[in-house]
């Protein structure tokens, strides 16, 4: 029974209600999606690098198999060698029997990620940061990826690899 201010259900027999966001009566991760909650779509983009490659595998042992994923593979910077990272997805994904799409972006990389979002239909967005940050100062994002935290339909999450250390282990 539904009113402009009172939500009144009964669940016989088990039910088969789908739980509204914040609900303690989801069992499952997949009863929270059925519910459109979390994200069903996961567009990966990331640098033909090892610190992209890092970043994949992150993401890859994280996500539950019933998550679409999709990759888009950065090139590689001026006067930096490819790591060959669509062969290597290509490989890692077959090696868990992960079923992956992935494309090369080429050109301005903002708009392409944003229109491929979208018309994907993709929940969430993971971008990398860039691999050389200076920690001890103010992040400055590179302008496409500004250009898709600024047009993005849906989440967007940032991904760091980690610190290397800089102090001595005694």
């Amino acid at each position: 029974i539904l009113s402009k201010d009172r939500d009144l259900h009964f669940d016989l027999g088990g039910g088969n209600r789908i739980p509204r966001a914040g609900e303690s009566k989801a069992r499952s991760i997949a009863e929270l999606r059925k519910a459109g909650i979390g994200a069903d779509r996961v567009l990966l983009v990331q640098h033909d690098s090892r610190h992209g490659m890092d970043v994949f595998q992150s993401i890859l042992t994280t996500l539950d198999p019933a998550v679409e994923f999709k990759i888009l593979v950065l090139p590689p910077e001026p006067d930096t060698p490819s790591a060959d990272a669509r062969h290597a997805v290509e490989e890692q994904a077959r090696q868990v029997a992960r079923k992956v799409t992935i494309e090369s972006l080429k050109g301005d990389p903002g708009p392409a990620v944003v229109q491929q979002a979208r018309e994907g239909g993709f929940d969430l967005i993971v971008l990398p940061l860039p691999d050389e940050l200076d920690r001890a100062r103010q992040i400055v994002v590179p302008p496409w990826i500004q250009h898709v935290l600024q047009n993005a339909h849906c989440r967007v999450l940032l991904a760091a690899n980690p610190v290397l250390p800089t102090d001595l282990v005694e």
